[in-house]
Formats: structure tokens, sequence, C-alpha cells
């Protein structure tokens, strides 16, 4: 029973550890999207889903592109809509669509749902280091309990 505390202090100083090093290899996993170059493109929307969108460029070739909750836009375009598409070439050689704007001279369809999505900023990093200070906080809690008994 005496040995408990210091069992529960390494056990806390050994989940911190995995937590710390959890977050080491996630956070260039998650970082990955911003570090990737964008380029920009216009055409004519040929078709548009809740995944994917196409276009046919100004120079007739057509790009097809995936969106996600990532993809931001004021509202989704139809058939026809003349847009801009700021987008980054994945690892795959696929396309997805960073931001999707109307231009100018093709204001968006009235018949067009309005949708506005949130910027995607969270990341589980902050929930991994919390959890690995509230491990040190109760390893230190344990080691001074166990050192207050003797």
């Amino acid at each position: 029973m005496r040995n408990l505390p210091r069992k529960l202090s390494l056990l806390s100083l050994a989940l911190a550890a995995v937590l710390l090093a959890a977050g080491s290899a996630l956070a260039p996993a998650l970082a990955d999207d911003e570090t990737k170059p964008v380029s920009t493109i216009s055409g004519t929307v040929v078709s548009s889903t809740s995944t994917e969108l196409v276009i046919e460029t100004e120079t007739g070739s057509r790009m097809t592109f995936a969106v996600d909750a990532g993809t931001t836009w004021v509202s989704r375009p139809l058939a026809g809509d003349k847009v801009s598409v700021k987008y980054h070439v994945l690892s795959d050689g696929s396309y997805h669509a960073a931001d999707v704007s109307h231009l100018a001279s093709s204001p968006p369809s009235s018949s067009s749902r309005y949708s506005e999505s949130l910027p995607q900023t969270a990341t589980p990093l902050h929930l991994i280091g919390l959890g690995g200070f509230v491990s040190l906080v109760s390893a230190g809690a344990i080691w001074a309990r166990s050192r207050r008994r003797t």
C-alpha cells in the first residue's frame, strides 16, 4: 500500500509523456493545410455538390475540386455561375477548394442557398496539452502527499 502513491506518480508521468509525444506527432500533420501553397483560378461552374465543385476555365479545360467544411463561400454556386476558386494541390494530385467566391460579373443566383461556414481553427492539440498538464499536476500532488506522510 505504501508504494501506491509512487506507482500512481509514475503512471501519471508516463501518461503525460505519451500525451506530449502524441501532440508532437500530430502538430506537423495538423499544420500541413496552412503551409500548402494556394493558387487561384476562375471559370464557370459546371456542377456543384456537397463534396465537389467542377468548373470550366477560360481555356476550356475542366477542373474538379474537393469541397468540405474547410471550404469557405458566401453561397453555393449553381451551374453557369462565374466563380473564382482559391485552391491547393493535395498529396494525391487532386485539388481542394479553400475559398470559392462569385465574380462581380456574375452575382450569386437568387435561388442559391445561403451557407456560411466558420473557419476551421480548432485543433485537438489544446486538449492533449491540457491532459498532459493535468497528469503532471496529479503526479506532483501524489508525490507531495507521499512526502508529507514520511
